[in-house]
């Protein structure tokens, strides 16, 4: 055997008993082992003492066509745990992937008698350390059965079982074979790991396991009631094995109900969870029979009228578990078991989603009792076990809410109001921060906020079949009476916050569901608010988002509202609560009105904030980087809210005295700051970019936010050309990509907000700006910002427009190849790749006919062949989209060529271009297509209307058919005559578009499977 040292790669030999040492060499490398087997051939110098070769050598084995031999070799005469387990893991992969290596019926005959005997042998031995190889062996014998068609394998086995019963000692091992066999077998039978010639063949196979349902009940039946004897041990881990083999057949078997309904195992399995005794069963069975009892309520829903007889078996051997004070539910919550508890939950929960058509079923069949019983598990204290009831209450708001007709549905919204408010005030104290929050680890935090999120969407389902009013009672009078509990125990009081805080929490839900004349309770909330502790960073986060949620309601409400700012003021001061502070005084900008002016007062705060940040830099070391006062996304909150008060008060200004100049104070209030702070940072050597990239940020929040009354393009503009020149001395000093992204995300808005014909007389020197910045610091931003001049000046441009965008794109383009000169190049700068194609895409777009014509067309098409080739999905689509639209273009041209349409000069020009690009480069990109639906290129869109791999096939094919025949053949040779004629036979038969992408898709899941399984069909 010779070893590649330059690729780590080793050639495997056919000779069984060579490989056989080898594979032993390298296991006792990869196991540390003490001594490693003697080597037969002396002139073998293959070194398997290093850990990485050793890895490698064996992952290669178990792909070769001796490793069938060498594994079963290793079974038969080695009791070393490790090597077995390592020999059947082999035979299971190349069950599962390599099965066309046997190449008769005889041999994996012969492999399955010698895994039967095997796993015989195996569990006679019994011992912990045999559990992982009997289930290995036993999943290799089910994917064997699978891959040969031995459908009769339970009834088999059932019947040698029963041959056997005379004989003790055999008939035990036996049943525990069968049962280890039973389990595995549906699971192994579903898996998609196991690659089949066709997947008719597992479908048949499935329904065969159908017809032997009732034989395998009667199996587990017995074995429930008889295995074991006086061996209590024996006996439980015989009847763990049944609960485990009765779910997996539940889940992947599709069982009759009929056949459940009368199996004495729903007997058998409920009586577990009724004594609940772990001295008498063991923990792990009374969880075996919680996962059977929900997998057979989520296989079997009480919406098909098919599964009524089992549903009714059902219905009262739950309601026994939970329904009275002396059932075990209600033992677990005496005994606060919070194991049992869980798993109760589980069921009610579960039973409680699979019958929901019964819950809003029209007779009364007490179904409000499941629903106290569900609503009795969402009370539980522990939140992790209440919190698995929430998506029952999704369920349950959303099948009400479709109830027809509405008289009806409100009939059914009152009978269970009750309920709902008592869920409302379950939700508040599931919505409680524990005590020790303080002390909790920011990743725990994190999965308490997640769950109080979903509690917050059960709070707003309430409020959709309730109304928001009456929630908002709820809520309002917890919040009071803990309040003045709170109120009455003085400073210590201050120490029980949680609840006060889940209750404002709660409100937050309530917001859109409340009328702005809401009198009963906001009042007194908002009352509160600036009254609360600002010590508890907790409690005023929560506080500050519930103001920003009812900004609306509190702008119609300004006596409420003034005692507030000053809160959320103070409150961008602390860290914890700054970011929901800037939210909340955003939101109220964005709904303030005539009668509440916030402009000035917020762009007070926001002066202050950014001199007192200013004033810090200034007097800090140089040599010590000092964290700003507030972070800076949570400063353009402040700052685009500002904008939006005054953009708000300068309209209401001129509506009330037309002739007002107020506009222009709060321009320089608020532009001048920056422009005089982004001069100063350009032709500064000691500005990092953190600084320029901030004032870049405050100058597109600007743009996006102030709207200047009658006159923003002309503001707009004016601030442009003004800005201008430093604009591009920083886009000179800093050639980063994170500056390059503001820079361009800058002037996207400013076009967009100012449109076409207001941003002419910037048009061309944006375009020049680009390129030169682009040509400098070869970032890809700009080749974004240049698709977005081309979409927003593409739209019917004259031929002046059309020229200037063009030799934008010429420049970008020349500037790109050089960058673009290999295919590590390519690798190197997905990103440059992905934009560049989505820019000449725009073009084809918008400005096709002096781009096709041109001599830049070809190579942008050359580059687009080598790009998708490329195994990075952005860049690969780029590539894809821009040949996608070429060619759409072109059937265009041809379309109106056939149709004896006038062709202009130009049309012409493009025509006999696109002909020229087929002849040159149409084979180069059909062969990298076809690769790619075969697998040996990347293929991320199969099918789809915009840069699929069929969709750009099937437009070359309307172009040239005959050619792409002939160019398609030559990349196919790869594989099989039966793939070949699959993908042929739609193309000769000259197939629709939608016809095409089924069978593209199609031949990719075939050859797939061929690869997978290392041959071809």
């Amino acid at each position: 055997m010779q070893t590649n040292n330059s690729s780590h790669s080793f050639v495997i030999s056919n000779n069984p008993q060579e490989e056989l040492y080898r594979v032993l060499s390298a296991l006792s490398t990869v196991f540390n082992t003490a001594t490693a087997p003697h080597r037969p051939d002396a002139g073998d110098t293959t070194d398997l003492s290093n850990r990485d070769d050793a890895d490698r050598y064996l992952t290669q084995f178990q792909r070769s066509s001796v490793a069938w031999i060498v594994a079963n070799r290793l079974l038969s005469m080695s009791n070393d745990p490790q090597v077995q387990f390592f020999a059947a893991q082999t035979l299971h992969t190349k069950c599962r992937a390599d099965i066309l290596q046997l190449e008769s019926q005889q041999q994996m005959n012969s492999l399955r008698d010698s895994l039967m005997d095997y796993l015989v042998k195996c569990i006679s031995h019994g011992g912990s350390g045999n559990k992982a190889i009997v289930t290995r062996l036993a999943m290799t014998i089910c994917c064997l059965a699978l891959q040969m068609k031995w459908e009769s394998i339970m009834d088999d086995l059932l019947m040698t079982l029963q041959q056997q019963s005379q004989q003790q000692q055999q008939q035990q091992i036996m049943v525990e074979l069968v049962l280890v066999i039973a389990k595995i077998l549906p699971e192994e039978v579903h898996s998609e790991r196991v690659l089949l010639p066709n997947e008719q063949q597992r479908l048949l196979f499935i329904d065969k396991l159908v017809h032997s349902v009732e034989n395998m009940l009667q199996f587990l039946f017995f074995c429930a009631s008889n295995a074991g004897g006086d061996d209590v041990l024996g006996r439980v881990k015989i009847q763990e094995q049944v609960l485990r083999c009765l779910h997996s057949w539940v889940r992947y078997v599709n069982i009759p109900p009929s056949l459940l309904q009368t199996t004495q195992l729903l007997d058998f399995t409920f009586a577990i969870l009724q004594a609940n005794d772990y001295n008498a069963y063991g923990g792990d069975l009374f969880e075996l029979s919680v996962d059977v009892v929900i997998e057979i309520l989520r296989c079997y829903p009480s919406d098909n009228p098919a599964n009524m007889g089992l549903v009714q078996k059902l219905i009262p051997l739950i309601m026994d578990l939970g329904g009275e004070s002396h059932s075990p539910f209600q033992k677990a919550l005496r005994l606060e078991d919070e194991d049992s508890l869980r798993d109760y939950c589980r069921i009610f929960t579960e039973m409680g989603e699979s019958y929901m058509s019964l819950i809003v079923h029209h007779e009364d069949l007490n179904q409000v009792k499941l629903v106290n019983l569900v609503l009795a598990c969402s009370a539980i204290p522990d939140n992790d076990i209440a919190t698995i009831t929430l998506h029952f209450w999704y369920r349950f708001v959303s099948c009400l809410e479709d109830t027809e007709p509405y008289e009806y549905r409100q009939l059914q919204i009152d009978n269970y109001t009750p309920q709902i408010i008592k869920l409302v005030s379950t939700c508040i104290s599931l919505l409680r921060y524990p005590s020790d929050i303080d002390e909790l680890s920011g990743d725990r935090i994190d999965d308490i906020d997640r769950n109080r999120f979903y509690v917050n969407d059960t709070l707003e389902d309430c409020c959709r079949l309730l109304g928001g009013d009456m929630v908002l009672r709820t809520i309002g009078e917890l919040l009071q009476k803990e309040v003045e509990r709170l109120s009455s125990l003085g400073e210590e009081g201050l120490k029980q916050w949680h609840t006060i805080e889940a209750c404002v929490k709660a409100l937050i839900s309530t917001s859109r569901y409340i009328p702005h004349d809401e009198s009963a309770v906001l009042p007194f909330v908002m009352n509160l608010v600036p009254n609360l502790p600002t010590s508890v960073r907790f409690l005023r986060k929560t506080a500050n988002l519930m103001v920003g949620a009812f900004a609306e309601w509190l702008n119609r409400h300004y006596n409420q509202l003034q005692p507030i700012l000053p809160f959320l003021s103070q409150g961008l001061s602390d860290t914890a609560s700054a970011s929901s502070a800037a939210v909340a005084i955003k939101q109220l900008c964005e709904n303030s009105n005539s009668h509440v002016a916030l402009g000035d007062s917020v762009l007070h705060l926001y002066d202050g904030i950014v001199a007192a940040q200013l004033q810090q830099q200034q007097h800090s070391s140089t040599s010590v980087p000092v964290a700003p006062i507030l972070d800076i996304r949570d400063e353009l909150e402040v700052l685009e809210g500002a904008c939006k008060a005054v953009s708000r008060q300068l309209q209401e200004n001129l509506v009330q005295d037309p002739t007002s100049s107020s506009s222009l104070d709060y321009i320089n209030r608020i532009v001048e700051p920056i422009g005089a702070r982004l001069v100063q940072y350009s032709s500064s050597t000691k500005t990092g970019p953190k600084q320029v990239i901030a004032e870049l940020e405050r100058l597109t929040v600007v743009i996006r936010h102030l709207n200047i009354p009658n006159r923003r393009e002309e503001f707009l503009i004016d601030l442009m050309t003004q800005c201008w020149p430093y604009l591009e001395m920083i886009s000179t000093s800093f050639t980063d990509f994170q500056m390059a992204e503001k820079v361009c995300r800058l002037h996207k808005h400013c076009l967009r907000n100012c449109g076409v014909s207001t941003y002419q007389p910037l048009f061309e020197k944006l375009c020049i700006h680009l390129v030169n910045n682009f040509t400098h610091s070869r970032q890809s931003p700009y080749l974004y910002a240049a698709s977005i001049v081309i979409t927003e000046f593409g739209k019917n441009a004259d031929t002046h427009c059309q020229k200037q965008l063009y030799a934008m794109l010429e420049e970008m383009g020349k500037v790109s190849f050089q960058l673009l000169h290999s295919t590590d190049q390519f690798k190197n700068h997905p990103d440059v790749v992905e934009e560049l194609f989505f820019l000449a895409s725009r073009m084809i777009q918008y400005c096709p006919e002096i781009f096709v014509s041109s001599h830049m067309f070809h190579p942008f098409v050359q580059c687009a062949t080598v790009g998708m080739t490329q195994h990075h999905k952005d860049a690969n689509r780029g590539s894809m989209t821009f040949l996608d639209h070429a060619f759409s273009f072109a059937l265009t041209i041809q379309s109106c060529s056939t149709a004896g349409c006038d062709i202009g000069g130009s049309i012409l020009d493009c025509k006999q271009s696109i002909e020229a690009l087929l002849s040159k480069e149409g084979q180069a990109i059909v062969t990298n297509l076809i690769l790619s639906l075969i697998g040996d290129l990347p293929c991320y869109r199969i099918s789809s209307n915009n840069g699929s791999v069929a969709g750009v096939l099937y437009k070359i094919y309307q172009l040239c058919p005959a050619l792409v025949m002939e160019w398609i053949s030559v990349p196919l040779n790869r594989v099989s005559k039966t793939e070949q004629t699959l993908l042929m036979s739609a193309f000769q038969s000259n197939v629709s578009k939608d016809e095409l992408f089924s069978v593209c898709e199609r031949f990719v899941e075939v050859c797939s499977r061929s690869q997978r399984m290392g041959s071809a069909f």
